[in-house]
């Protein structure tokens, strides 16, 4: 149907409203050409819009008439791109509604004087109800004598209450791809008279599935995740997004001139994984002035992080450490350094935001220090249970969270959330989290949130578990938080798993009843397949469940019920076999080839469906690997001489497995309660690559082994442009390993290399070197608290000098290494406690091409007999 431009406001004097629909306005009547891609689903949705008490329809007018539209849309004479596309959106689903596609070219003036008149962003509507202006994304929808006037407090506003119309009439979208219009013989003009605007202003998933803009600006999305063009509304826009201390302040064109721009750890200036000093004025300077460039650079966003980095390593110089104790956390020198930032930033740019971290260490607020107003503090949520709301939780992390969003709210309104919606361990696991989402969105509105940002699978290629539901499921609650969830969810899976979606959901309350019946049940961002939630008896009656799913479902639902079911069939195939064990020159499990069948079955179905990773920042390719090391059986290579024998695992990262001399094997075998390695590829004694703060490779990749003398020689190719090479030897009981990482690309490579032992030490003993300062050093082992995550940390002079022994009663290990660049050495024990694991580390630092690090090891031991 045509679409009439209104005069702007500056005309409203020249051209009056008309007096009643009939009369015809004084403008030109333009035709919006539409494209319809919505695809159509049988959901009976009935007409639902928010009508005014005691008024009925009003049936004199006529939106869809005997199958005809009968509609005029009317906008200004000079509308901006916002206006003309909420125009053409509308148009296009009216007109899919009354089961057309748009009209060519005006009807004429007969049926313009019977015609419905929809006025987007009329003059007459320029504020709310109450005479005050309406919020940048509020809308108000009304009906008056046979028109409709939908108006935005801005131009999200408008495509905001044009859809929130729309879905009155029960049109939804629930995917990029599936998507629901009503087919309606005839549709009255409403009554209605409605005013509404969101509960949080920012409003962001990091979801794969829904990155599409028409998807995300339909749902009322508005955040930094899914590019969104201008003319279809934008997004509030980040410069820059969160741990940027080292991007404003970079170490590697600093550090080496002023040390004193860094954090002071343990007496030392750290120039890696490690913060910045905040009380030191230059610092602020600088950081101000890179900010100021970046926000020149990006006029068209609101919002620049000025924020910890992704570790821990604060300074604990005088004045950094007196302002913690003064605020009594270590939140206070960060408010105060980013509250000096702001106020620099202001005076040029008084309409930008400066955003922050509450996060791992910093959660806590300070007691005295207040955000300034041009600042927005981030609280995260990263290591709290994700099966029950805060306020119902027991986890004591959960507790922390709470306490730190009720003190946080009580200093600042400016609050903004990073809230955690999967496993980042192992995507494809079942997540029962629509409870604590539900609760958990309630409760930040309770305490004034002004904007949430739900970090999900928005890796790409997506499929993580219900990761498409979870992204419609937010936009609802993150638009209106009082709502329940669960009918949502229903209509949901009505609408996108069709005959399946009884199974689907019944494979749903499984693990969300398990959570809620058992309160110290506490999903996590790092769950294995081991967590007691994906024990069989809960697996084995959700796979009934979608398996009469995918019976009754049809097209692609079906597809969509396979990738929930190869979820629970990676659960179960995680836990196949028994523990590893060495037999001969094996190491296996003893799964079956049924098993090792079904997992390959399963891989050919993630690739079909173009799953490109299982696990944060993994590629799929590297997580099969790990996988067909679960239940491979891996031949061993074997060293031997008169008192000491080794197993080497060529295809388990090279590690070598069993160090066997003066009468027993020392080195601990690959454990599968560690939660921080996929079993079994850890412990032993290996190597590893690292490229990132976070990336490490070397460790599970599979290397081409052969035997050269008495030596066996190792290479694998663990990163791009990167050859590792191992040379392992063994004299008399001693273990000789001499290292080369090189790179044979034509660039420089950013690049660490580490190597790590683990040792079975189920007596007491000690940890002994001579540090680089020349000083004795001894730690008992019993002192350094269990757990991989709390293990201790040695750097700069504290670094064993070429050396540290390992002591027990009657026997000592020596640990020999030569490296120059080695900058870190770590000290941890297992949870259990019987495992001690000792790493040495190089920094990470371009490597350029044809240049290599070169380290050699031994492992030498002193015991009775030897």
């Amino acid at each position: 149907m045509p679409v009439i431009n209104w005069p702007s406001n500056a005309c409203k004097a020249a051209h009056p409203a008309p007096a009643h629909p009939g009369q015809r306005p004084k403008c030109k009547i333009r035709v919006y050409p539409s494209a319809c891609g919505m695809v159509k689903h049988g959901l009976p949705f009935g007409a639902r819009w928010s009508s005014e008490p005691g008024r009925k329809s009003m049936s004199k007018k006529m939106l869809i008439e005997n199958g005809r539209p009968n509609f005029r849309i009317v906008i200004p004479s000079q509308p901006s791109a916002v206006e003309e596309y909420a125009a053409e959106e509308l148009e296009l689903h009216l007109n899919r509604i009354a089961g057309r596609r748009p009209a060519s070219h005006s009807s004429g003036r007969d049926s313009m004087r019977s015609a419905a008149l929809i006025f987007l962003n009329s003059p007459e509507d320029a504020a709310g109800p109450d005479g005050y202006p309406l919020p940048e994304e509020g809308f108000r929808i009304r009906s008056d004598e046979g028109r409709l006037f939908i108006s935005g407090g801005g131009p999200r506003g408008l495509l905001y209450g044009v859809y929130d119309f729309l879905e009155s009439l029960g049109c939804r979208w629930y995917t990029p791809d599936v998507s629901f219009v009503p087919t309606l013989t005839n549709l009255p003009l409403p009554s209605i008279s409605k005013t509404e605007s969101p509960c949080f202003e920012f409003r962001d998933i990091f979801n794969w599935e829904a990155r599409d803009a028409r998807w995300w600006t339909r749902n009322r999305l508005n955040g930094m995740y899914t590019p969104v063009p201008a003319e279809m509304g934008g997004q509030m826009k980040y410069g820059l997004l969160v741990h940027t201390f080292h991007t404003l302040l970079p170490p590697e064109e600093f550090f080496r001139e002023h040390p004193e721009y860094f954090a002071l750890v343990r007496g030392q200036r750290r120039r890696d994984n490690a913060q910045l000093c905040l009380t030191n004025p230059a610092v602020a300077d600088i950081v101000a002035q890179r900010l100021a460039a970046v926000i020149r650079e990006k006029p068209d966003c609101s919002i620049f992080s000025v924020s910890q980095n992704d570790c821990e390593g604060y300074c604990e110089c005088p004045d950094c450490a007196a302002v913690a104790a003064e605020e009594g956390s270590q939140s206070g020198p960060i408010i105060r350094f980013v509250n000096r930032i702001a106020e620099k930033i202001e005076k040029d740019f008084p309409d930008k935001l400066v955003d922050t971290l509450a996060y791992w260490y910093s959660l806590d607020a300070p007691r005295f220090a207040v955000p300034r107003r041009n600042v927005r503090v981030r609280l995260c949520s990263i290591r709290c249970c994700q099966g029950h709301g805060y306020g119902a939780c027991s986890h004591p992390e959960s507790a922390r969270f709470l306490k730190a969003l009720e003190q946080w709210s009580a200093i600042t309104h400016r609050i903004y959330i990073w809230h955690y919606a999967t496993n980042f361990a192992n995507y494809p696991l079942p997540m029962p989290d629509y409870d604590e989402l539900n609760a958990n969105l309630r409760l930040y509105r309770k305490f004034g949130v002004y904007g949430v940002f739900v970090q999900g699978m928005g890796e790409e290629g997506g499929g993580a578990e219900t990761m498409a539901l979870r992204a419609w499921i937010l936009s609802r609650l993150l638009w209106k938080a009082d709502q329940p969830v669960w009918p949502l969810i229903d209509e949901f899976l009505r609408a996108v798993y069709g005959g399946g979606a009884a199974g689907v959901r019944k494979y749903l309350d499984i693990f969300h009843d398990h959570v809620r019946a058992n309160p110290d049940c506490h999903p996590s961002l790092y769950d294995s397949p081991e967590h007691p939630l994906f024990d069989p008896a809960l697996v084995r009656p959700a796979e009934l469940a979608l398996a009469s799913a995918e019976a009754a479902a049809r097209g692609p639902a079906k597809d969509r019920v396979r990738l929930l079911r190869a979820g629970l069939r990676y659960a179960r195939l995680c836990r196949a076999g028994r523990r590893f064990r060495v037999t001969g020159k094996t190491f296996s499990s003893g799964a079956s080839p049924r098993d090792r069948s079904e997992l390959e079955s399963v891989i050919r179905l993630w690739k079909r469906l173009g799953v490109k990773r299982i696990r944060e920042g993994e590629p799929l390719e590297a997580s099969v690997t790990r996988l067909r090391a679960r239940l491979g059986s891996h031949p061993l290579l074997k060293l031997e001489t008169e008192s000491a024998a080794l197993a080497i695992a060529p295809a388990l990262g090279g590690r070598i497995l069993e160090w066997r001399t003066a009468h027993r094997q020392w080195l601990a075998y690959p454990d599968p309660a560690n939660k921080h390695m996929p079993y079994p590829l850890s412990e032993g004694c290996v190597e590893f690559v690292q490229t990132g703060m976070y990336s490490f490779c070397g460790w599970f990749e599979s290397y081409a082994a052969r035997r050269s003398g008495k030596a066996v020689i190792l290479t694998c190719r663990p990163a791009k442009g990167l050859v590792l090479a191992r040379a392992v030897a063994l004299e008399g009981s001693a273990v000789l390993i001499s290292s080369l990482l090189t790179n044979i690309s034509s660039e420089a490579i950013s690049v660490g290399w580490g190597a790590g032992v683990h040792f079975d030490i189920p007596e007491k003993c000690a940890l002994a070197w001579t540090d680089r300062r020349g000083s004795e050093r001894k730690l008992e082992c019993a002192a350094i608290e269990a757990g991989w995550e709390k293990a201790a940390v040695f750097e700069a002079e504290d670094l064993p000098a070429a050396s540290w022994r390992l002591e027990g009663g009657d026997w000592t290990i020596v640990h020999v290494f030569e490296c120059a660049k080695i900058s870190r050495a770590i000290a941890g024990r297992s949870p259990g406690g019987g495992i001690l694991g000792l790493d040495i580390r190089t920094a990470v630092e371009p490597l350029g091409p044809g240049e290599s690090i070169a380290a050699r090891q031994e492992l030498r031991i002193r015991a009775p007999g030897i």
